[in-house]
């Protein structure tokens, strides 16, 4: 069981690293809303946290088996090792927190800048009158 700890640690301290890139992504996300800049640009950085996302999926995937392991002698499991991983488990829970809490932040400021910059909705009647002096065509009323 100690092999077994360890690689779950070693795993869960890079998710723990790669949970902190993806914070630090959110956040530059959020400079780029406010700051006007294009969506192509907020764009890149949702690539590069799915990215990450990817990775977190591989390591997840890699340790299925020592993480059934785990939950199932967990209760019995006293120790340093067992502690750490607690404690890792804990703050990568409180960094997913925090970036959802952080995503929904940003998307509430892009839809407020999506409402800010949609066009104005288009009369069918206007456009009708418009196309009609356009196109030399008579309108009836």
């Amino acid at each position: 069981m100690e092999s077994t700890l360890r690689r779950l640690i070693e795993v869960y301290r890079r998710e723990q690293r790669l949970y902190g890139e993806i914070r630090e992504h959110v956040s530059r996300q959020r400079e780029l809303i406010e700051a006007g800049a294009s969506y192509g640009e907020i764009n890149k950085e949702l690539a590069r946290k799915r990215d990450l996302l990817g990775e977190i999926e591989e390591l997840e995937r890699g340790i299925e088996a020592d993480r059934a392991l785990w939950r199932r002698r967990r209760h019995g499991l006293d120790g340093g090792q067992a502690a750490e991983l607690m404690a890792i488990l804990a703050e990568v829970t409180r960094l997913v927190e925090d970036i959802i809490g952080r995503e929904r932040e940003n998307e509430v400021l892009l839809t407020s800048r999506r409402r800010r910059s949609a066009k104005p909705v288009v009369s069918v009647r206007g456009a009708t009158m418009r196309y009609a002096r356009m196109s030399g065509a008579g309108v009836e009323r």
